[in-house]
């Protein structure tokens, strides 16, 4: 283990930390997000993030996923229109899916990109 991974395990172990004593119990990590879940206590909030620079640091990490989905998106779609005009007569029995397929794409892009600026709008909001 490098110095880089001692340190990552140290944050992971200090954010579990975090949630443990705000009563919220560790169930599992997929994709490096961290899961949690505690019991469902009717009009009780519990706000892990209440200061504004850990909200904004995670609103983000949530809008730096959303653009990268919404390029990966941009950089698929881009190649299919360009392959969906070629006259190939293999992309003619596909012409039909990959139409239905850009139109999915581009509603996913037009939302993500959304997200992206309501994100970035949230983000000033808790700005010193």
């Amino acid at each position: 283990m490098d110095y880089q991974d001692v340190m990552k395990a140290e944050q992971v172990k200090e954010y579990r930390a975090l949630y443990a004593d705000a009563g919220w119990e560790f169930v599992g990590t997929s994709a490096n997000w961290q899961y949690f879940r505690r019991p469902y206590v009717e009009g009780d909030t519990t706000e892990l993030y209440s200061d504004k620079e850990s909200i904004r640091s995670l609103y983000k990490k949530v809008q730096s996923m959303f653009g990268i989905v919404a390029l990966a998106n941009l950089s698929i779609f881009i190649m299919n229109t360009t392959r969906m005009f070629s006259s190939s007569s293999e992309m003619e029995s596909l012409s039909t899916f990959m139409k239905g397929l850009s139109v999915f794409q581009l509603i996913a892009i037009l939302l993500l990109g959304y997200g992206v600026l309501r994100f970035q709008k949230l983000i000033r909001q808790h700005s010193d």
